[in-house]
């Protein structure tokens, strides 16, 4: 046999032993945080994720008046 297959036997056979031994597995699990749902219908998802539609202004701008122009300095 080669060096391997005895490197390897004798991992194998001390896995085993802290597997059917339970050496390394008595520690307390970790914790862990956990985030509350709730079930929404079908119906209850649409309305909250539709898009309202967006409200057309109700005519074009127009443009403003232009001003008049001055008048030329009263004559006396």
């Amino acid at each position: 046999m080669t060096p391997g297959t005895y490197i390897s036997s004798a991992g194998h056979a001390i896995l085993i032993a802290f597997m059917l031994l339970g050496w390394g597995f008595g520690a307390d699990p970790l914790d862990f945080e956990i985030t509350e749902v709730s079930i929404v219908t079908g119906a209850e998802f649409d309305a909250l994720t539709s898009r309202p539609e967006p409200v057309a202004p109700p005519e074009a701008p127009t443009a403003p008046a232009a001003p008049e122009a001055a008048e030329a300095a009263e004559a006396p």
